[in-house]
């Protein structure tokens, strides 16, 4: 067992007398304990019985939660390796657990440094996202679309142009951010994405972009761009519904303020 330190003193170890999914390496290390397992090397460890080699031959699924994070931290440190790590951050921090910790109090209480905590929680965050869209969220109001796009577009240092396609019950059938440009500008061509809305079939459309500056009022730029994507859709049969400008926690819908024309 390695020695405590200021992040480890104190603190009760909990220690499973075998490798499992709440332990450490399920299904790997087979009849292993942790006493077993501390302090041998990555290279120790058969290649068949590696996380990164079994998630390329039998698929991520196959893969205990612990052997999971493992690859996300890549290495570990002057007395762990990267499983072994992956294994005590798992004792301690469960994942439902871990997605809600922050960078700092994961480096200060589990002394895995700032770019390892980086590393987990964007992997979480990656995961959380994927989640949302796979659910296909249905956007009935304005806040449904600007509470499904905050946590992407909310405080990004340039304008990111994004377009949700719908089918005819307003499901979400894909998202894509098309421009990206300077603060205070993007280019956007409305036969772009038009084209998208013709390749996945949608029915509808709903514009979205972030202000760096934090503040959604919107330009006369952004009112001009949305008039001419409504008038370029009208022409396909595909609606504009709405144009949602994030700013910094907050937004604003260009329907809800009545700046989106009626078109003949």
């Amino acid at each position: 067992m390695p020695p405590e330190n200021d992040e480890t003193k104190g603190r009760e170890r909990k220690k499973p007398d075998s490798v499992t999914e709440a332990g450490a390496l399920k299904g790997t290390l087979s009849g292993a304990t942790m006493e077993t397992v501390y302090h041998r090397k990555m290279m120790d460890i058969p290649p068949e019985d590696r996380p990164r080699e079994v998630l390329v031959k039998e698929g991520a699924e196959k893969l205990a939660t612990p052997q999971l994070l493992a690859i996300v931290l890549r290495t570990g440190n002057a007395r762990e390796n990267a499983l072994e790590l992956a294994e005590r951050l798992y004792l301690d921090y469960p994942l439902h657990e871990l997605a809600k910790a922050s960078v700092q109090e994961l480096s200060k209480n589990l002394g895995i440094g700032m770019a390892k905590s980086c590393q987990i929680l964007a992997s979480l965050e990656l995961g959380k996202r994927l989640l949302s869209y796979e659910s296909q969220p249905v956007f009935t109001r304005p806040s449904d679309v600007a509470y499904f796009l905050m946590p992407e577009l909310s405080g990004l240092p340039q304008e990111h142009f994004k377009c949700l396609f719908l089918n005819r019950k307003n499901k979400l059938i894909y998202d894509r951010t098309l421009f990206v440009g300077t603060s205070g500008e993007s280019l956007v061509d409305p036969a772009t994405i038009m084209r998208e809305a013709l390749m996945h079939n949608a029915a509808s459309i709903i514009l979205s972009h972030n202000h760096p500056s934090g503040d959604p009022t919107p330009s006369r730029n952004d009112i001009e761009i949305t008039n001419r994507l409504m008038e370029a859709g009208r022409l396909l049969g595909i609606e504009v519904h709405d144009h949602i400008i994030i700013g910094k926690d907050s937004f604003v819908s260009l329907a809800e303020k009545g700046l989106m024309p009626k078109l003949e």
